[in-house]
């Protein structure tokens, strides 16, 4: 069965002080969800994510950009009943922004690479090359950004592009990527603000290949 992209929703927090964030959105039970979370303070942490029923997603890579805002993936199987997914975190109450998307036909995550880029990096292109192992893999990568701006996808698609107001707006912005042999796999866009981002990723293995025994990092744009 071939991976396919099922659907997405995002929520924006607006108060500063915030010290948890609730995305509402009902998977199909037996596929894979991804949790992009970002938040606009380095102390808030430690982070968990469950769904509304308290099954745990599995924490996966994490990254701070210059100005201090850390991005983090979660992923893990639908549970029959989820209609809502939670990001919670103790210390600094913070802006969170949590994004969901779902795909279909997954047989495995990898996530055993980091998140990078971003402690220097501004600019208004961001991307993202990784090699992928298993014929008809995907590619997830989840932008933050530190200044509100608008995304254009260059490689690959955008899946989920949101901002929350108060009080400095950061967007996200997750996109997805994948090819029919295995091989080296882009997602990338441009932004209208030059300011600092960061990118967390993993990938997706199709139905019937036990892993991606390889994912190395190639490259990260300006």
């Amino acid at each position: 069965m071939a991976i396919s992209y099922v659907g997405g929703a995002a929520f924006g927090a607006s108060s500063a002080i915030a010290v948890s964030a609730t995305v509402t959105y009902s998977p199909t039970a037996g596929n894979t969800v991804v949790c992009y979370l970002q938040t606009s303070s380095s102390g808030a942490a430690p982070v968990t994510v469950v769904d509304n029923n308290g099954n745990a997603l599995t924490a996966g890579a994490v990254q701070q950009t210059g100005v201090g805002n850390i991005s983090r993936l979660f992923y893990g199987v639908a549970i029959t009943g989820a209609t809502s997914y939670k990001a919670s975190w103790t210390g600094i109450g913070s802006v969170a922004w949590l994004d969901i998307l779902e795909y279909a036909g997954v047989g495995s995550v990898d996530s055993a690479f980091s998140g990078t880029n971003s402690t220097v990096s501004t600019g208004t292109t961001v991307t993202w090359t990784a090699r992928i192992n298993a014929n008809n893999a995907w590619l997830i990568a989840c932008f933050g950004d530190s200044a509100a701006t608008s995304w254009t996808a260059t490689n690959g698609n955008l899946r989920v592009n949101q901002i929350a107001g108060a009080p400095s707006g950061q967007r996200t912005a997750c996109m997805d990527n994948t090819a029919a042999l295995a091989g080296l796999v882009t997602c990338s866009a441009t932004k209208s603000v030059n300011a600092a981002w960061s990118v967390v990723a993993i990938a997706l293995n199709p139905s019937g290949v036990s892993d991606i025994r390889e994912l190395m990092l190639l490259g990260v744009g300006i």
